[in-house]
Protein backbone atom coordinates (compact mmCIF):
# COMPACT_ATOMS: atom_id res chain seq x y z
CA UNK A 1 0.00 0.00 0.00
CA UNK A 2 2.74 2.36 0.72
CA UNK A 3 5.92 1.05 -1.14
CA UNK A 4 7.16 1.90 -4.33
CA UNK A 5 9.80 0.74 -6.81
CA UNK A 6 12.23 2.38 -4.66
CA UNK A 7 12.01 0.26 -1.98
CA UNK A 8 11.47 -2.61 -4.52
CA UNK A 9 14.88 -1.72 -5.75
CA UNK A 10 16.41 -1.27 -2.65
CA UNK A 11 15.55 -4.79 -1.09
CA UNK A 12 16.73 -6.68 -4.44
CA UNK A 13 20.00 -4.35 -3.75
CA UNK A 14 20.71 -5.67 0.05
CA UNK A 15 19.50 -8.90 -1.45
CA UNK A 16 22.73 -9.48 -3.99
CA UNK A 17 24.68 -7.79 -1.28
CA UNK A 18 24.60 -10.66 0.89
CA UNK A 19 26.49 -12.31 -1.42
CA UNK A 20 29.15 -10.00 -2.48
CA UNK A 21 32.83 -9.16 -0.94
CA UNK A 22 31.50 -5.73 0.24
CA UNK A 23 33.34 -5.40 2.73
CA UNK A 24 36.72 -6.68 0.84
CA UNK A 25 38.21 -2.69 1.08
CA UNK A 26 37.49 0.25 3.50
CA UNK A 27 35.56 -1.45 5.91
CA UNK A 28 35.53 -2.63 9.47
CA UNK A 29 36.20 -6.54 8.11
CA UNK A 30 39.20 -5.21 5.86
CA UNK A 31 40.59 -3.73 8.74
CA UNK A 32 40.96 -6.55 11.05
CA UNK A 33 41.61 -9.09 8.12
CA UNK A 34 44.52 -11.39 9.06
CA UNK A 35 44.70 -12.03 4.45
CA UNK A 36 46.76 -9.47 3.01
CA UNK A 37 44.01 -7.57 0.90
CA UNK A 38 43.53 -8.17 -2.69
CA UNK A 39 45.17 -6.16 -4.98
CA UNK A 40 42.72 -6.49 -7.93
CA UNK A 41 40.42 -4.71 -9.35
CA UNK A 42 37.79 -6.91 -10.62
CA UNK A 43 35.73 -9.85 -9.03
CA UNK A 44 33.00 -11.80 -10.79
CA UNK A 45 31.08 -13.94 -9.48
CA UNK A 46 26.95 -15.42 -9.49
CA UNK A 47 26.34 -12.27 -7.51
CA UNK A 48 28.19 -9.79 -9.28
CA UNK A 49 26.34 -11.00 -12.39
CA UNK A 50 22.87 -10.90 -10.81
CA UNK A 51 23.75 -7.92 -9.42
CA UNK A 52 24.56 -5.87 -12.63
CA UNK A 53 21.48 -7.65 -14.36
CA UNK A 54 19.39 -6.37 -11.46
CA UNK A 55 19.85 -2.88 -12.11
CA UNK A 56 19.37 -3.90 -15.73
CA UNK A 57 16.07 -5.12 -15.24
CA UNK A 58 14.78 -2.01 -13.60
CA UNK A 59 15.06 -0.28 -17.00
CA UNK A 60 14.68 -3.16 -19.66
CA UNK A 61 11.32 -3.86 -17.93
CA UNK A 62 10.11 -0.06 -17.47
CA UNK A 63 10.55 0.31 -20.77
CA UNK A 64 9.15 -2.43 -22.09
CA UNK A 65 6.06 -2.22 -20.13
CA UNK A 66 5.68 1.33 -21.13
CA UNK A 67 3.63 -0.39 -24.08
CA UNK A 68 1.65 2.64 -24.91
CA UNK A 69 1.82 4.94 -27.77
CA UNK A 70 2.10 7.77 -26.09
CA UNK A 71 5.63 6.85 -25.07
CA UNK A 72 6.66 5.38 -28.30
CA UNK A 73 4.34 7.92 -31.05
CA UNK A 74 3.06 10.39 -29.26
CA UNK A 75 5.57 11.22 -27.07
CA UNK A 76 3.18 13.28 -24.54
CA UNK A 77 4.24 10.56 -21.43
CA UNK A 78 6.14 13.83 -20.09
CA UNK A 79 3.48 15.82 -20.21
CA UNK A 80 1.06 13.90 -18.28
CA UNK A 81 3.45 13.00 -15.54
CA UNK A 82 4.33 16.90 -14.83
CA UNK A 83 1.00 17.25 -14.83
CA UNK A 84 0.11 15.58 -11.54
CA UNK A 85 0.44 18.23 -9.74
CA UNK A 86 0.41 16.30 -6.18
CA UNK A 87 3.74 15.15 -6.96
CA UNK A 88 5.57 17.56 -9.30
CA UNK A 89 7.92 19.89 -8.62
CA UNK A 90 8.32 24.09 -9.14
CA UNK A 91 10.69 22.90 -12.15
CA UNK A 92 8.58 20.22 -13.38
CA UNK A 93 5.51 22.77 -13.42
CA UNK A 94 7.19 25.25 -14.83
CA UNK A 95 8.89 22.63 -17.59
CA UNK A 96 4.86 22.56 -19.08
CA UNK A 97 5.59 25.92 -20.43
CA UNK A 98 7.97 23.90 -23.38
CA UNK A 99 6.05 21.15 -25.04
CA UNK A 100 8.49 20.77 -27.13
CA UNK A 101 11.11 19.67 -24.70
CA UNK A 102 9.21 17.55 -23.12
CA UNK A 103 8.66 15.58 -26.02
CA UNK A 104 12.04 15.24 -26.54
CA UNK A 105 12.02 13.78 -22.76
CA UNK A 106 9.88 11.26 -23.59
CA UNK A 107 11.63 10.02 -26.49
CA UNK A 108 14.78 10.37 -24.52
CA UNK A 109 13.76 8.51 -21.35
CA UNK A 110 12.15 5.37 -23.14
CA UNK A 111 14.86 4.81 -25.52
CA UNK A 112 17.88 5.70 -22.79
CA UNK A 113 15.94 3.13 -20.38
CA UNK A 114 16.01 0.17 -23.35
CA UNK A 115 18.83 0.75 -24.47
CA UNK A 116 21.15 2.53 -22.01
CA UNK A 117 22.43 -0.48 -19.93
CA UNK A 118 23.98 -2.40 -23.17
CA UNK A 119 26.60 -0.05 -22.53
CA UNK A 120 27.32 -1.80 -19.80
CA UNK A 121 28.05 -4.95 -22.05
CA UNK A 122 30.42 -3.52 -24.50
CA UNK A 123 33.14 -5.57 -25.25
CA UNK A 124 35.31 -2.65 -26.81
CA UNK A 125 36.31 0.30 -24.58
CA UNK A 126 34.43 -1.46 -21.83
CA UNK A 127 35.28 0.73 -18.58
CA UNK A 128 34.80 4.13 -20.83
CA UNK A 129 31.02 2.73 -21.55
CA UNK A 130 30.57 1.52 -18.60
CA UNK A 131 31.59 4.96 -16.82
CA UNK A 132 29.02 6.47 -19.31
CA UNK A 133 26.44 4.29 -18.33
CA UNK A 134 26.85 5.11 -14.83
CA UNK A 135 27.00 9.15 -15.90
CA UNK A 136 24.04 8.89 -18.49
CA UNK A 137 21.53 6.58 -15.91
CA UNK A 138 22.67 9.32 -12.59
CA UNK A 139 21.86 12.23 -14.96
CA UNK A 140 18.32 10.48 -15.71
CA UNK A 141 17.81 9.96 -12.29
CA UNK A 142 18.52 13.86 -11.48
CA UNK A 143 16.14 15.01 -14.28
CA UNK A 144 13.34 12.74 -12.52
CA UNK A 145 13.70 14.21 -9.62
CA UNK A 146 13.82 17.67 -10.51
CA UNK A 147 10.94 17.28 -12.20
CA UNK A 148 9.18 14.70 -10.15
CA UNK A 149 8.54 14.35 -5.98
CA UNK A 150 9.62 10.46 -6.33
CA UNK A 151 10.77 9.78 -2.67
CA UNK A 152 14.36 8.29 -1.78
CA UNK A 153 13.35 6.35 -5.55
CA UNK A 154 16.47 8.42 -7.32
CA UNK A 155 18.70 8.59 -4.63
CA UNK A 156 18.25 4.34 -4.49
CA UNK A 157 18.65 4.16 -8.46
CA UNK A 158 21.56 6.30 -8.19
CA UNK A 159 23.76 4.32 -5.66
CA UNK A 160 22.47 1.35 -7.55
CA UNK A 161 24.61 2.57 -10.35
CA UNK A 162 27.86 3.93 -8.20
CA UNK A 163 28.28 0.02 -7.38
CA UNK A 164 28.71 -0.41 -11.03
CA UNK A 165 31.58 2.29 -11.24
CA UNK A 166 34.80 0.66 -13.16
CA UNK A 167 37.84 0.57 -11.61
CA UNK A 168 39.08 3.90 -14.26
CA UNK A 169 37.04 6.15 -12.43
CA UNK A 170 38.18 4.92 -8.71
CA UNK A 171 41.65 5.48 -9.77
CA UNK A 172 40.41 8.73 -11.18
CA UNK A 173 39.56 10.03 -7.69
CA UNK A 174 42.75 8.35 -6.41
CA UNK A 175 44.65 10.66 -8.52
CA UNK A 176 42.82 13.23 -7.24
CA UNK A 177 43.07 13.04 -4.10
CA UNK A 178 46.42 12.95 -4.75
CA UNK A 179 48.11 12.25 -1.19
CA UNK A 180 50.18 9.44 -0.46
CA UNK A 181 49.20 5.98 0.59
CA UNK A 182 51.17 5.86 4.49
CA UNK A 183 54.43 4.47 3.12
CA UNK A 184 56.99 5.06 5.25
CA UNK A 185 54.97 5.65 8.44
CA UNK A 186 54.75 3.50 11.16
CA UNK A 187 51.76 3.45 13.93
CA UNK A 188 53.56 2.26 17.27
CA UNK A 189 51.92 0.61 19.99
CA UNK A 190 52.49 -0.83 23.27
CA UNK A 191 52.52 -4.88 23.76
CA UNK A 192 49.52 -6.52 24.86
CA UNK A 193 47.31 -3.95 23.98
CA UNK A 194 44.64 -5.62 21.78
CA UNK A 195 41.84 -2.84 21.64
CA UNK A 196 45.04 -0.46 20.66
CA UNK A 197 45.99 -2.64 17.94
CA UNK A 198 42.31 -2.99 16.42
CA UNK A 199 41.73 0.92 17.04
CA UNK A 200 45.41 1.06 14.49
CA UNK A 201 43.67 -0.97 12.14
CA UNK A 202 40.51 1.07 11.96
CA UNK A 203 42.01 3.84 11.76
CA UNK A 204 45.07 3.12 9.07
CA UNK A 205 42.45 1.44 6.90
CA UNK A 206 39.47 4.58 7.04
CA UNK A 207 41.96 7.06 6.52
CA UNK A 208 43.19 5.53 3.60
CA UNK A 209 46.20 4.62 4.30
CA UNK A 210 47.05 0.89 3.57
CA UNK A 211 51.16 0.92 3.44
CA UNK A 212 51.29 2.64 6.76
CA UNK A 213 53.15 -0.13 9.13
CA UNK A 214 52.36 -1.32 13.20
CA UNK A 215 54.80 -2.01 14.79
CA UNK A 216 55.45 -2.64 19.10
CA UNK A 217 57.39 0.64 20.25
CA UNK A 218 60.53 -0.11 22.03
CA UNK A 219 61.16 1.09 25.55
CA UNK A 220 63.17 3.83 24.50
CA UNK A 221 60.12 5.26 22.52
CA UNK A 222 57.67 4.97 25.56
CA UNK A 223 60.20 6.59 27.33
CA UNK A 224 59.90 9.61 25.50
CA UNK A 225 55.99 9.48 25.11
CA UNK A 226 53.86 11.66 28.06
CA UNK A 227 52.54 9.38 30.78
CA UNK A 228 48.80 8.09 29.31
CA UNK A 229 49.69 7.78 25.57
CA UNK A 230 48.79 5.02 23.69
CA UNK A 231 49.90 5.09 20.44
CA UNK A 232 52.24 7.16 18.27
CA UNK A 233 53.66 7.46 14.91
CA UNK A 234 56.59 6.92 13.57
CA UNK A 235 57.62 9.65 9.96
CA UNK A 236 60.77 8.33 7.88
CA UNK A 237 63.00 10.68 9.60
CA UNK A 238 62.44 9.33 13.37
CA UNK A 239 60.19 11.35 14.26
CA UNK A 240 57.97 10.25 17.02
CA UNK A 241 54.35 12.00 17.08
CA UNK A 242 52.23 11.22 19.98
CA UNK A 243 48.12 12.82 20.81
CA UNK A 244 46.62 15.30 18.73
CA UNK A 245 50.22 15.80 16.86
CA UNK A 246 49.75 11.83 16.10
CA UNK A 247 45.73 12.24 14.59
CA UNK A 248 47.17 15.47 12.73
CA UNK A 249 50.16 13.64 11.15
CA UNK A 250 47.82 10.94 9.82
CA UNK A 251 45.26 13.41 8.83
CA UNK A 252 48.04 15.54 6.79
CA UNK A 253 48.72 12.00 4.73
CA UNK A 254 45.29 10.97 4.26
CA UNK A 255 43.58 11.09 1.30
CA UNK A 256 40.21 10.77 2.24
CA UNK A 257 40.58 14.06 4.47
CA UNK A 258 41.94 16.02 1.24
CA UNK A 259 39.16 18.55 0.80
CA UNK A 260 39.06 19.47 5.00
CA UNK A 261 43.65 19.47 4.93
CA UNK A 262 43.86 22.84 5.18
CA UNK A 263 42.24 23.07 8.48
CA UNK A 264 45.49 21.23 9.97
CA UNK A 265 47.93 24.06 10.24
CA UNK A 266 44.47 26.72 12.00
CA UNK A 267 46.00 27.22 15.23
CA UNK A 268 42.44 26.85 17.45
CA UNK A 269 42.07 23.49 16.03
CA UNK A 270 44.94 22.62 17.16
CA UNK A 271 44.55 23.76 20.82
CA UNK A 272 41.01 22.66 20.54
CA UNK A 273 42.26 19.04 18.98
CA UNK A 274 44.99 18.92 22.18
CA UNK A 275 41.98 19.43 24.36
CA UNK A 276 39.39 16.95 22.62
CA UNK A 277 42.47 14.24 22.80
CA UNK A 278 42.98 14.57 26.22
CA UNK A 279 39.25 14.11 26.99
CA UNK A 280 39.00 10.88 24.65
CA UNK A 281 42.18 9.61 26.67
CA UNK A 282 40.31 10.13 29.58
CA UNK A 283 36.91 8.49 28.49
CA UNK A 284 38.76 5.53 26.68
CA UNK A 285 37.03 2.78 28.12
CA UNK A 286 33.69 4.15 27.81
CA UNK A 287 34.03 5.09 24.16
CA UNK A 288 35.87 1.81 22.85
CA UNK A 289 33.68 -0.36 24.49
CA UNK A 290 32.24 -1.91 20.59
CA UNK A 291 35.96 -2.88 19.83
CA UNK A 292 36.55 -5.85 22.91
CA UNK A 293 33.67 -7.74 20.45
CA UNK A 294 35.42 -7.73 16.96
CA UNK A 295 38.07 -10.08 16.46
CA UNK A 296 40.58 -9.93 14.09
CA UNK A 297 39.93 -13.18 11.29
CA UNK A 298 40.91 -14.38 7.76
CA UNK A 299 37.56 -13.84 5.58
CA UNK A 300 37.01 -15.92 2.47
CA UNK A 301 35.29 -13.63 0.04
CA UNK A 302 34.48 -16.66 -2.38
CA UNK A 303 31.04 -17.93 -2.25
CA UNK A 304 30.65 -22.01 -1.54
CA UNK A 305 29.12 -24.42 -4.69
CA UNK A 306 25.77 -24.23 -2.32
CA UNK A 307 25.93 -20.33 -2.18
CA UNK A 308 26.69 -19.98 -6.02
CA UNK A 309 24.05 -22.08 -6.85
CA UNK A 310 21.44 -20.61 -4.57
CA UNK A 311 22.29 -16.96 -6.02
CA UNK A 312 21.66 -18.50 -9.79
CA UNK A 313 17.92 -20.25 -8.54
CA UNK A 314 16.99 -16.89 -7.03
CA UNK A 315 18.18 -14.94 -10.51
CA UNK A 316 16.46 -17.46 -12.02
CA UNK A 317 13.24 -16.29 -10.07
CA UNK A 318 14.00 -12.97 -10.66
CA UNK A 319 14.03 -13.53 -14.47
CA UNK A 320 10.59 -15.08 -14.47
CA UNK A 321 9.04 -12.53 -12.39
CA UNK A 322 9.98 -9.78 -14.71
CA UNK A 323 8.82 -12.08 -17.55
CA UNK A 324 5.13 -12.24 -15.82
CA UNK A 325 4.65 -8.67 -15.22
CA UNK A 326 5.11 -8.48 -19.24
CA UNK A 327 2.60 -11.33 -19.81
CA UNK A 328 1.07 -13.19 -16.64
CA UNK A 329 -0.59 -15.78 -18.67
CA UNK A 330 2.42 -16.39 -20.94
CA UNK A 331 4.79 -17.03 -18.10
CA UNK A 332 2.67 -17.66 -14.85
CA UNK A 333 4.25 -17.92 -11.47
CA UNK A 334 3.92 -21.82 -9.75
CA UNK A 335 2.64 -21.58 -6.25
CA UNK A 336 6.20 -22.88 -5.31
CA UNK A 337 8.10 -20.26 -6.98
CA UNK A 338 5.28 -18.03 -5.16
CA UNK A 339 6.24 -19.33 -1.57
CA UNK A 340 9.95 -19.68 -2.47
CA UNK A 341 9.92 -15.72 -3.82
CA UNK A 342 8.06 -14.14 -0.47
CA UNK A 343 10.31 -15.67 1.64
CA UNK A 344 13.54 -13.94 -0.11
CA UNK A 345 11.46 -10.94 -1.38
CA UNK A 346 12.66 -11.24 -4.84
CA UNK A 347 8.59 -10.67 -6.59
CA UNK A 348 9.41 -7.56 -8.55
CA UNK A 349 7.45 -5.54 -11.18
CA UNK A 350 9.26 -2.05 -12.55
CA UNK A 351 5.85 -0.65 -13.61
CA UNK A 352 6.68 3.10 -12.79
CA UNK A 353 4.54 5.36 -15.33
CA UNK A 354 3.49 2.03 -17.19
CA UNK A 355 2.11 1.10 -19.33
CA UNK A 356 0.82 5.15 -19.16
CA UNK A 357 1.30 7.95 -16.58
CA UNK A 358 -1.45 8.14 -14.38
CA UNK A 359 -4.01 10.99 -15.18
CA UNK A 360 -5.86 11.49 -11.97
CA UNK A 361 -5.09 14.29 -9.74
CA UNK A 362 -6.75 15.68 -7.17
CA UNK A 363 -7.09 16.65 -3.52
CA UNK A 364 -9.24 15.09 -0.66
CA UNK A 365 -11.97 16.83 1.24
CA UNK A 366 -13.38 15.00 4.56
CA UNK A 367 -16.51 17.38 5.74
CA UNK A 368 -17.31 16.15 9.55
CA UNK A 369 -19.52 16.84 12.17
CA UNK A 370 -18.14 17.06 15.68
CA UNK A 371 -20.12 16.58 18.93
CA UNK A 372 -21.06 20.23 19.45
CA UNK A 373 -22.40 20.30 16.13
CA UNK A 374 -19.63 22.21 14.53
CA UNK A 375 -18.76 21.08 10.80
CA UNK A 376 -15.33 20.91 9.65
CA UNK A 377 -12.69 19.25 6.75
CA UNK A 378 -11.10 16.27 9.21
CA UNK A 379 -8.56 16.43 6.53
CA UNK A 380 -7.40 19.52 6.85
CA UNK A 381 -7.16 19.33 11.07
CA UNK A 382 -10.73 20.87 11.87
CA UNK A 383 -10.58 23.78 8.97
CA UNK A 384 -13.77 25.15 7.42
CA UNK A 385 -14.89 22.90 4.68
CA UNK A 386 -14.00 23.74 1.09
CA UNK A 387 -14.23 22.40 -2.18
CA UNK A 388 -12.02 24.62 -3.68
CA UNK A 389 -8.53 23.49 -5.10
CA UNK A 390 -5.47 23.86 -2.90
CA UNK A 391 -2.92 26.17 -4.12
CA UNK A 392 -0.32 23.90 -4.09
CA UNK A 393 -1.57 19.99 -3.98
CA UNK A 394 1.63 18.31 -3.15
CA UNK A 395 1.91 20.03 0.34
CA UNK A 396 -1.90 18.49 1.13
CA UNK A 397 -0.05 15.19 1.76
CA UNK A 398 2.31 14.85 4.89
CA UNK A 399 4.79 12.83 3.34
CA UNK A 400 5.56 10.18 0.65
CA UNK A 401 4.10 7.51 2.62
CA UNK A 402 1.00 8.84 2.99
CA UNK A 403 0.78 10.28 -0.53
CA UNK A 404 1.02 6.82 -1.68
CA UNK A 405 -1.61 5.45 0.43
CA UNK A 406 -4.11 8.03 -0.39
CA UNK A 407 -3.51 7.74 -3.47
CA UNK A 408 -4.36 3.84 -3.64
CA UNK A 409 -7.54 4.29 -1.86
CA UNK A 410 -9.49 6.32 -4.03
CA UNK A 411 -9.35 3.70 -7.00
CA UNK A 412 -12.14 0.78 -6.71
CA UNK A 413 -9.67 -1.61 -6.68
CA UNK A 414 -8.32 -0.76 -2.96
CA UNK A 415 -12.01 0.36 -1.48
CA UNK A 416 -11.79 -2.43 1.31
CA UNK A 417 -9.07 0.07 2.85
CA UNK A 418 -11.42 2.68 3.06
CA UNK A 419 -12.60 1.59 6.21
CA UNK A 420 -8.99 1.33 7.81
CA UNK A 421 -8.75 4.62 6.98
CA UNK A 422 -12.11 5.79 8.46
CA UNK A 423 -11.05 4.06 11.97
CA UNK A 424 -7.94 6.12 11.97
CA UNK A 425 -9.35 9.35 11.46
CA UNK A 426 -11.73 8.47 14.56
CA UNK A 427 -9.12 7.44 16.40
CA UNK A 428 -6.51 10.29 15.97
CA UNK A 429 -9.02 13.17 15.98
CA UNK A 430 -10.72 11.74 19.33
CA UNK A 431 -7.39 11.27 20.60
CA UNK A 432 -6.33 15.13 20.31
CA UNK A 433 -9.71 16.45 20.88
CA UNK A 434 -12.04 17.26 24.46
CA UNK A 435 -14.95 14.61 24.65
CA UNK A 436 -16.78 18.07 23.87
CA UNK A 437 -15.30 18.27 20.49
CA UNK A 438 -15.19 14.28 19.81
CA UNK A 439 -15.96 13.32 15.92
CA UNK A 440 -19.15 11.92 15.05
CA UNK A 441 -19.27 11.33 11.49
CA UNK A 442 -18.29 12.34 8.56
CA UNK A 443 -17.83 11.61 4.62
CA UNK A 444 -14.73 10.83 2.57
CA UNK A 445 -14.48 12.83 -0.88
CA UNK A 446 -12.06 12.73 -3.47
CA UNK A 447 -11.55 15.70 -5.85
CA UNK A 448 -11.05 14.28 -8.81
CA UNK A 449 -8.69 16.30 -11.54
CA UNK A 450 -8.45 14.34 -14.32
CA UNK A 451 -5.27 15.15 -17.03
CA UNK A 452 -7.09 16.11 -20.76
CA UNK A 453 -5.13 15.81 -23.57
CA UNK A 454 -3.03 18.65 -25.72
CA UNK A 455 -3.00 21.21 -22.91
CA UNK A 456 -6.93 21.09 -22.36
CA UNK A 457 -8.50 22.38 -19.65
CA UNK A 458 -8.55 19.37 -16.29
CA UNK A 459 -12.15 17.68 -15.92
CA UNK A 460 -13.08 18.05 -12.06
CA UNK A 461 -15.28 15.26 -10.72
CA UNK A 462 -16.17 15.22 -6.92
CA UNK A 463 -16.36 11.32 -6.41
CA UNK A 464 -17.97 9.94 -2.74
CA UNK A 465 -15.88 7.43 -1.72
CA UNK A 466 -16.55 6.66 1.99
CA UNK A 467 -19.16 7.77 4.77
CA UNK A 468 -18.08 6.59 8.65
CA UNK A 469 -19.87 6.64 11.69
CA UNK A 470 -17.60 6.87 14.78
CA UNK A 471 -20.04 6.14 17.20
CA UNK A 472 -20.84 2.85 15.38
CA UNK A 473 -19.74 -0.16 17.85
CA UNK A 474 -16.76 -1.42 15.00
CA UNK A 475 -16.18 2.36 14.28
CA UNK A 476 -12.59 2.39 15.91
Amino acid sequence: MVLNAGDTELRMLLFWAMFLPLGAVYSVDAALDRQAPARGTRFCSAASIALILQVCFVYWFAALLKDNPIWWQENSATYYALSLDYMTTNLGKFLLNFPALLVVATWLTVRIELWGPFLLFSPFKSEHCRLGAVLLFCGLHIGFASGLNLSLFPFIAVTAWLALLPSLAWQGIGRWLGAGDGAGLTLLHPAGRAEVLKGLHLLRTFLGLPQATLAVWSPTVAATLPPGTGWAVQTPNGEIHGGFGAIALLASQSPILKPVRFLGGWLPLRAGGDRLYAWLINHRHGLLGWLPPLRFKTRDRRLSLSQESFVIVALLVVIGWNLHSLSPKTFPVPSEVQAFSRAFGLIQSWNMFAPTPSTNDGWYVIPGTLANGAAVDVYRDGAPVTWDRPANLAATYDGQRWRKYLERIHPKDYETYRLYYGRYLCRDWNQRHPEGEALVTFDIYFMLEATQPDYQPPKLEKIHLWQHDCTAPTAE
